[in-house]
């Protein structure tokens, strides 16, 4: 059961990658509509932070404990 919720979860996990494009965005259109404060790199910025974080979230966090879940069901059979 566990297993079947994490899957169905699979895309909050990817928030970070979403987010970093949504900033990435909001970084552009402040960009294109004046406002100076903001630079390329900003945007730049936030897309590569939102993959690192979205990648170290689902192979440091997300996977390992698919593998665990997996092994467990393996270990009892259902009857």
């Amino acid at each position: 059961v566990k297993l079947k919720l994490v899957d169905n979860e699979e895309a909050l996990f990817d928030a970070p990658l979403y987010m970093g494009i949504a900033g990435s965005v909001l970084a552009l259109v402040l960009r294109l509509t004046g406002f100076e404060g903001i630079s390329l790199m900003a945007s730049y910025a936030s897309t590569l932070f939102g993959i690192l974080f979205c990648f170290i979230l689902k192979v440091m966090h997300v996977r390992p404990y698919k593998q665990q879940l997996i092994l467990e069901s393996a270990e009892y059979p259902p009857a």
